[in-house]
């Protein structure tokens, strides 16, 4: 796959550590031509309302197609669902659309309030993912990333 395709990444992770930089080189394996934006890696640990503020406010500055990758998790390694939506906006330029990637914790509420869900999908197909049991501590990097280039940024459709 090397159709350039833009992802955004926001996260909890800090930069203290190679956490990010594993995310990114996990994506970057499937595809070396994709364009990276890092919203934010500081948001304050486990806050899911700062991480929806900040989704939210840097979500209209993209164009339609992004695919929005956030992991704000206080719950990751527990029975919470990844997801991915896919959303709809009508815009007097015309519609737009774009995609989030992630826990389902509330982190896309936000967004989902005041767009149309034009479809979710729950992350449970294994061929997607990384490896076949995951990290209980590193859902980013073992599910959402993979999955996100190998089906969502391939097809640009959760359908």
């Amino acid at each position: 796959m090397s159709t350039n395709h833009l992802i955004t990444l926001l996260s909890d992770f800090g930069f203290n550590d190679v956490y990010v930089g594993v995310m990114k080189g996990v994506m970057l394996q499937v595809n070396p031509g994709l364009t990276i934006v890092d919203l934010t890696h500081e948001i304050s640990p486990q806050n899911i309302t700062s991480a929806q503020f900040n989704l939210l406010n840097a979500y209209p500055y993209f164009p339609s197609g992004t695919v929005h990758v956030a992991v704000v998790d206080p719950e990751v390694g527990g029975t919470r669902r990844a997801i991915a939506i896919e959303l709809r906006e009508e815009l007097t330029n015309g519609a737009t659309g774009g995609f989030l990637v992630g826990p389902d914790n509330g982190l896309f509420t936000g967004l989902m309030q005041s767009r149309a869900v034009v479809h979710a999908v729950e992350l449970t197909d294994r061929h997607y993912w990384r490896v076949p049991e995951p990290s209980n501590t590193f859902h980013g990097r073992d599910i959402l990333r993979r999955w996100v280039l190998t089906s969502l940024a391939a097809s640009r459709s959760l359908k």
